[in-house]
């Protein structure tokens, strides 16, 4: 069930993740490209079906007492069918983002399983700012309701599991040749966004020069430098409206009710606190703690990627390492 019957419609590429770390950048970029067409917002659809992964997917009926969750298998022939329809273009060169793949095996195998041969872009970035730029993800989400710190003792894997790049590229390489794979750093496209571009344009074979001018400059999901994070916070704790997936997924929750006020009043107290003058930012102190953590899940980076990434995340720290 997890082989497309049509693979000529399936994306030339995909942006697989990381989380937080420049796909919706990349997209716009690249999507901007009039031989480029890349659907609005992230698909995640070869692995939707992950109830560990996409927690969220999943909802109970507490009156029913039953549990529902999108289905690949028992739905194939409708979900491939909803999958392509978001794909359907004259373009030339197709593809997706979704930033859940490169942390997912399943993923990986689903989709080297295919009758056409994808390409994979993956985006990295300095892991412990990665971390910190997920945790204000899930707060302005209404995810949680803890300051990054306490969020870190409590439920440290959460925040820390999607920056543990080795073990996760491991798995694509393990089912994709290497040259269907492409790493380029957040770093890299802020620091010398025409030489990545280039870079990716290539891996794509598709020609640099028809990119429009301003676009490389373009930043998308940048989060506020000033959010005053106690306002989330409190919002949090008193407001938990649920999520509905409902549109997103044709087999996925049915019967769910929106609170619709308590989801406005959370997002309007969330949109005061950006007022505040508080700056929000990943402590010196945490930064360290977190670095010193990932040098260690990250020995062999470099030599899986055949790139000298460590060196440009934690110069300090490999000297003293």
């Amino acid at each position: 069930m997890w082989i497309c019957p049509t693979p000529e419609k399936l994306p030339d590429f995909i942006i697989g993740g990381a989380m937080k770390a420049g796909t919706k950048t990349l997209h716009k970029i690249l999507n901007s490209h009039p031989d480029v067409f890349i659907p609005n917002g992230e698909i995640h659809f070869f692995n939707h079906d992950e109830i560990c992964e996409h927690f969220d997917f999943n909802h109970y009926n507490k009156k029913s007492e039953n549990w529902s969750r999108p289905e690949i298998i028992r739905d194939g022939d409708i979900n491939w069918a909803w999958y392509l329809d978001r794909l359907d273009s004259q373009s030339k060169v197709i593809g997706e983002d979704s930033t859940c793949y490169l942390s997912s095996p399943l993923a990986a195998k689903r989709i080297s399983s295919q009758d056409k041969r994808i390409k994979m872009i993956f985006t990295l970035r300095q892991r412990s700012l990665r971390a910190y730029s997920h945790y204000e993800h899930n707060l302005r989400a209404g995810r949680i309701n803890t300051t990054f710190e306490e969020t870190l003792i409590k439920n440290p894997y959460g925040l820390l599991s999607r920056s543990l790049y080795v073990d996760q590229l491991e798995q694509y390489y393990k089912y994709f040749d290497r040259d269907d794979i492409l790493v380029v750093t957040l770093e890299s496209l802020k620091s010398n966004p025409y030489r990545a571009i280039q870079r990716i344009c290539k891996f794509l074979a598709i020609d640099f020069d028809r990119i429009p001018d301003g676009i490389l400059s373009t930043k998308a999901n940048v989060s506020s430098n000033k959010a005053f994070d106690f306002s989330y916070r409190l919002t949090n704790r008193f407001l938990k409206p649920e999520i509905d997936y409902t549109e997103h997924f044709l087999s996925g929750r049915t019967n769910q009710t929106k609170q619709w006020f308590s989801e406005r009043l959370k997002y309007w107290l969330n949109s005061k606190g950006n007022l505040g003058s508080k700056e929000s930012g990943i402590r010196a102190g945490t930064k360290r703690f977190l670095d010193q953590f990932f040098i260690k899940r990250l020995e062999g980076l470099d030599d899986l990627t055949k790139q000298k990434i460590m060196a440009t995340w934690f110069d300090d720290f490999v000297k003293k390492y």
